[in-house]
């Protein structure tokens, strides 16, 4: 993601987020989801709940004033049994992603399905930090290889943050996709949701069904982007709204360009593919950066797919038009299915 405009408007957001930070199952709504049912920025918890209240007095005011959810809640992905802990920041947005307020000394808790699917507690409650900060542990249970998901309940209101627990062996063959640009028509399309949280990016024609086939056929698919945390659920209600089964979604700290997006996307791959052993199948971006960076662990050109800025460049294949719909059927339906270890 570059051009002058969004480097200077996210250079400003992160300055802004920066000074001032002090579903999956289609379970229904429960009661206290009913508040947040027509806000688009809104992870449903998938078990009833219930708000027992804030034991700070600023925690109702950031509930009254926040109404976006930005919550910063990092999925736990890697080998099975050596999983990272499941990290977040509880997190609103008042008008825009630019400012957020966190709920801070507040009552989290980690809730993960038990054996036989029922979603329960595990673990004891802690606190959030004066950030807003909080970080869980993975189950041992969830340390098992697979996919799933963890929900950390804000007790306070009742409502949910989605971690993804990705734990999958050696030799789990991926797909590596950028999101912005990419997936969506336009690296603008993210400029103009953060500051207009109720719309919605546009995407390449036939973008996510290219990214369902894939995981049809039995392939693992990684989101490497270069938004920053606090985007986080409203990249997850995106992918969740396309009907996309999303895996791991990697976001940086703060929001990348050129240079530092090469470096933040290589030492992300790297870890990808040195340290857990994933092999990269095919890999998508829109941008010089991502194509370096897929090049510095040693995606083949021909399995690097590119379009908008990049369409094409270094030897890469391109997309014609920007269109997944011949890709699809020109060279993802005739991919074998994914044998996983």
């Amino acid at each position: 993601m570059k051009t002058a405009t969004i480097r200077i408007s996210l250079a400003l957001a992160t300055l802004a987020l920066a000074a001032c930070r002090g579903d999956e199952g289609g379970a229904a709504p429960t009661t206290t989801d009913a508040g947040v049912v027509d806000n688009p920025t809104a992870i449903k918890c998938p078990f009833p709940t219930t708000a027992k209240g804030f034991v700070n007095e600023d925690s109702q005011n950031v509930l009254e004033t926040g109404k976006l959810f930005m919550n910063e809640d990092q999925d736990a992905y890697g080998l099975p049994s050596a999983l990272g802990p499941l990290k977040g920041k509880m997190q609103r947005g008042v008008s825009n992603y630019i400012v957020g307020k966190v709920f801070a000394g507040e009552k989290v808790s980690l809730w993960v399905q038990g054996a036989g699917g029922a979603w329960e507690q595990s673990g004891a409650s802690v606190d959030t930090d004066a950030n807003g900060n909080y970080s869980f542990a993975v189950p041992t249970a969830q340390q098992a290889k697979g996919s799933g998901f963890g929900y950390v309940l804000l007790e306070g209101d009742g409502s949910c943050a989605q971690h993804g627990i990705f734990a999958w062996p050696r030799g789990t063959k991926i797909v590596v996709t950028d999101i912005d640009g990419t997936l969506t028509t336009a690296n603008a399309e993210f400029q103009t949701q953060v500051t207009q949280p109720t719309y919605v990016p546009k995407e390449h024609p036939s973008a996510s069904e290219m990214i369902m086939k894939w995981s049809s056929k039995g392939y693992r698919v990684v989101f490497l982007s270069a938004r920053p945390d606090n985007f986080r659920d409203a990249s997850r209600v995106w992918l969740r709204d396309k009907g996309i089964n999303f895996g791991p979604i990697i976001t940086a700290k703060n929001f990348v360009t050129g240079a530092a997006a090469v470096d933040y996307k290589t030492k992300a791959l790297q870890t990808v593919v040195n340290d857990y052993g994933w092999q990269i199948v095919a890999a998508y971006g829109n941008e010089a950066s991502d194509v370096q960076a897929y090049a510095n662990v040693n995606v083949p050109k021909a399995q690097t797919f590119t379009v908008e800025n990049a369409n094409g460049i270094e030897g890469t294949s391109g997309i014609a038009g920007d269109d997944y719909g011949p890709h699809i059927s020109n060279y993802v339906d005739k991919q074998t299915d994914a044998q996983q270890p």
